[in-house]
């Protein structure tokens, strides 16, 4: 009989494909589909060195290879020279090293053709005007490694293909802001939906904010701190079904109603 239901979780490219595929039989499938996850920073944010140490790993850890990587950094204006030289100096304790070295962080793009693609999203954004603050290029860890500098790409065109498409890799793009109203059309300003991040002081804000941003996991203060009882999932672009806790069971299981006369 064969698997009945596909249990994955790609980029976009490989979801399209497989859900191309799964159309054409009686499979099915349903998870994240990828993202372009905000952290959108409004003005009164809590501790800029946790915000920055926090933002930095959302994107750089596992090389920024990630479904929900935090990828867009939407700030506002008068925090954003502050937050953005914050982040290029995290990016150093970013850099990927040798995979035999326990002291490591950081490994390779999963291979050179992936590796190739990133670079030259980061090339077109750069054509298009963005100003490259760190990184940019490859990063010379051992022979024949596909490795990519942390990179930090500034001012930004929110509606640019670095800006509104999954890179997956290391890199942060950011936009900036002058007002909430602007903000949250830039964090809902990409076809996905996966997760956000919200930074503020005022809890009226963060909760104002968060009800309107179009992501299936919006933390507050924090990035990706989520436990395995509460669901994963997405919004638009980023999946159907959810992943973790009791609701993702039905997705393993299919209606049947059977009548008995007897």
């Amino acid at each position: 009989m064969g698997a009945r239901r596909l249990n994955r979780s790609a980029a976009s490219p490989a979801a399209e494909a497989l859900e191309l595929e799964l159309g054409s039989t009686e499979q099915r499938g349903d998870e994240p589909d990828g993202g372009k996850s905000p952290q959108v920073i409004l003005s009164t944010p809590p501790d800029l060195d946790e915000l920055i140490s926090t933002v930095a790993a959302g994107i750089f850890n596992n090389a920024g290879q990630m479904c929900d990587a935090g990828s867009r950094l939407v700030v506002h204006e008068d925090l954003a020279d502050a937050v953005e030289a914050g982040i290029v100096r995290a990016a150093d304790e970013w850099a990927p090293g040798d995979p035999r070295d326990a002291s490591t962080r950081v490994g390779a793009i999963i291979d050179e053709k992936e590796l190739e693609r990133v670079l030259g999203v980061i090339d077109r954004a750069v054509m298009e005007g963005a100003r490259l603050a760190t990184g940019g290029g490859r990063a010379e860890v051992i022979p024949g490694g596909s490795y990519l500098q942390p990179t930090v790409l500034a001012e930004v065109d929110p509606l640019s293909e670095a800006a509104h498409e999954e890179i997956f890799g290391p890199v942060l793009t950011i936009s900036t802001f002058r007002h909430e109203e602007e903000a949250v059309e830039l964090a809902n300003g990409t076809r996905y939906g996966l997760a956000a991040a919200v930074w503020t002081r005022d809890l009226a804000q963060a909760a104002r904010v968060s009800a309107r941003i179009e992501a299936g996991s919006v933390f507050i203060n924090g990035y990706d701190r989520a436990g395995l009882g509460v669901p994963f999932g997405g919004h638009r672009r980023s999946g159907l079904g959810v992943d973790r806790s009791l609701h993702a069971i039905d997705k393993y299981t299919r209606l049947k109603t059977t009548w008995i006369h007897w």
